[in-house]
């Protein structure tokens, strides 16, 4: 391999300077730059533009040594910083974390370039807060990188680029425009059918970095000559004003800086002025330590959140922490092992690599499992401990939205059959009802009883006859289905049986979501339960309507323990809390017939709050695993406080 003299351009770190703080000012607060995030757009572009530079800079005397210095130099940039990183805050998040499981398995997938697509399977919402509390988050575009980098030396060396044949660069430009208009025609596609898939994949991020690639081969053509010197203050502040456009507008917002971004970089050059600015000491200087930056300021942030929080009086500690730990990392590891000489070898280069990684998952191995739970450091939660009923029986109902006769069906598909003179216990409603699907399993099995249950996400039981006419498929079909179960229940229930009807009765029910008529939707689903409660007692079935508990807006997909007081976590989260008196209120107002309905025996109200949940004046998500739902334990401790309620319910 022989390599060219170097074309380092300062004013390109400076615009990874700029990049990076972008994202970890988004990152401490969303309001502060709305679209901070999109610095990692201009990573991507810039990436593109330096690994084209980088490898057109070098000669190559075969296909083999090419894609050994590759990845042997991408190996030595990327990996030893974040085996570090990744080491660290493995440790670090089972200190405060119960449960890091999510986090050790994304960091792990991070070591192999693949925490993109776990993030992705998992369908990860990238702007829900519960994001903020997974340390590793942030690596997913470390992982759409190094899979670019899977497929983009080929193309290089394969276009003739890298043997430097006649007219490889025409070809390598005509190749990578190909790919990338595909690419930024299905990231579009995909933003408006699938989010997850257009942010967390990288077939649909591949015109970003292409956009680099193209830029570098345009500016070696020399097709209609160099981009006017005065399109960088525009482009430049286009890019700035962008990342400010709302979250809503992310599908324009990401075109505009990742075109932007290329302008820029393309008409930078020639201005002197624009490169005197962004080759400023300071913003080189963070430029240069952008990659160990980007990887610290996330976990940083993240155990931040998990303890004392992030508040304005806080913010500069965690700033100066930062740039600490980057600046370390950049000046004792990264720098360092990215200058020297593994080994004369390069073969035993990529061992070093390999022993490195799978040292650091072997870490990740004992701590999620030997050493599961002894190195946190908060208080034991003692609901879970002393949560009496364990599982000793699971089940999985059936989704009234894959098979909508499975209610008429006793045959064990939607739970199992009773024992010869028990009865059945179904259970019908949404997802509220289908957290108690162990709990209530676990009981019945040790008591002989039979157990049905069929449920639909957000569907409530009964039907919602004004989804009927619903301009949203998926509510028109909940309508449909639950009116079809309805009949089908009605059809097998017998003397003695039991039927659960669990809904998220206050999401259904307000002037957001069921829009002017909410009054009238309320009176119309309380007359059809009824109703339909009426019948089935007349047939000598016992009904009990489960009454939920509150929503916690924010904490969408949270992390176990996150809500739960620690000594180590001062204050709360604001998402962790709502008021109690308004929400109890609402619900009184709207429900509290229920309880004038309910007699204790054939007519029976399970409410989803006790004291552990709410208090006097506020309510708390100690014991949730997401906005809305309980962890397992805590679904077990209120059908037990159920259960002692009603101790002559159901037949032991």
């Amino acid at each position: 391999m022989i390599a060219k003299p170097s074309s380092y351009r300062t004013e390109i770190d400076g615009l990874r300077a700029i990049a990076v703080i972008a994202v970890i000012v988004n990152h401490i607060n969303k309001s502060f730059i709305p679209g901070g995030f999109l610095g990692v757009d201009i990573f991507f572009v810039i990436s593109g533009y330096v690994i084209t530079a980088s490898l057109y800079r070098h000669r190559f005397e075969n296909f083999r040594d090419f894609v050994g210095s590759f990845y042997l130099r991408r190996l030595k940039r990327l990996l030893p910083a974040l085996i570090v990183f990744v080491g660290v805050l493995s440790i670090l998040i089972c200190l405060v974390n119960p449960s890091p499981g999510l986090s050790l398995q994304t960091g792990l997938a991070s070591l192999v370039g693949a925490s993109n697509l776990v993030l992705y399977r998992l369908k990860t919402d990238y702007f829900a807060g519960s994001t903020e509390l997974n340390v590793f988050t942030h690596t997913w575009s470390l992982g759409v990188e190094e899979q670019f980098y899977l497929l983009f030396p080929f193309i290089f060396w394969f276009s003739g680029l890298g043997s430097k044949n006649k007219g490889g660069l025409t070809r390598f430009a005509i190749i990578m425009a190909i790919l990338s208009t595909g690419s930024l025609v299905g990231f579009i596609w995909l933003k408006l059918k699938s989010p997850e898939a257009a942010f967390f994949l990288m077939p649909p991020r591949f015109w970003e970095m292409g956009l680099g690639c193209l830029l570098f081969a345009y500016e070696q053509l020399r097709i209609t000559g160099p981009v006017p010197s005065f399109i960088a203050w525009p482009s430049l502040a286009v890019l700035i004003v962008s990342l400010w456009l709302p979250e809503s507008a992310s599908l324009l917002s990401t075109l505009v800086v990742a075109f932007s971004t290329t302008l820029l970089i393309a008409s930078l050059a020639r201005n002197r002025t624009a490169v005197s600015l962004l080759s400023s000491s300071a913003l080189v200087g963070v430029g240069l330590i952008s990659y160990s930056l980007y990887l610290w300021h996330w976990g940083v942030l993240s155990l931040s959140r998990w303890t004392i929080g992030i508040h304005w009086w806080t913010i500069p500690f965690q700033v100066l922490l930062m740039l600490a730990l980057a600046y370390s990392s950049y000046r004792w590891v990264e720098k360092p092992l990215r200058a020297a000489s593994w080994s004369v070898q390069p073969i035993y280069s990529f061992l070093y690599g390999a022993i490195g990684v799978t040292s650091m998952a072997a870490l990740i191995g004992i701590l999620a499992a030997p050493m599961k739970g002894r190195l946190f450091l908060g208080q034991t939660n003692e609901l879970q401990n002393d949560s009496r009923l364990k599982t000793q029986r699971t089940v999985e109902l059936c989704n009234l939205f894959d098979d909508p006769e499975s209610v008429s069906s006793e045959s064990g598909t939607c739970g199992f059959r009773a024992e010869k003179g028990k009865p059945m216990v179904y259970l019908v409603g949404d997802s509220h009802i289908h957290q108690y699907r162990h709990a209530i399993a676990t009981y019945t099995s040790q008591h002989g009883l039979g157990l049905h249950g069929v449920w639909g996400n957000a569907c409530p039981f009964p039907d919602l006859t004004a989804w009927a006419s619903s301009a949203d498929p998926r509510k028109k079909l909940c309508q449909q289905q639950q009116r079809v179960m309805t009949d089908k229940l009605l059809s097998v229930v017998k003397p003695g049986d039991i039927i659960f009807i669990g809904d998220y009765l206050t999401a259904y029910f307000n002037p957001v979501n069921a829009g002017p008529a909410f009054k009238e939707a309320i009176q119309d689903y309380s007359a059809r339960l009824r109703e339909i409660s009426e019948i089935l007692v007349a047939k000598g079935a016992t009904v009990v309507i489960y009454l939920n508990a509150p929503r916690f807006d924010g904490l969408e997909g949270m992390s176990e323990g996150y809500c739960f007081p620690q000594w180590f976590k001062p204050a709360l989260s604001p998402n962790c809390t709502v008021e109690a008196k308004p929400f109890l209120a609402r619900r009184e107002r709207d429900f509290g017939w229920i309880r004038s309905w309910a007699d204790g025996k054939q007519r029976v109200v399970w409410d989803g709050v006790d004291a552990t949940t709410c208090g006097p004046v506020n309510c708390i998500a100690a014991h949730y695993k997401d906005e809305a739902h309980f962890l397992d334990y805590y679904s077990f401790h209120m059908f037990q406080r159920f259960l002692r309620l009603h101790p002559h319910l159901l037949p032991s």
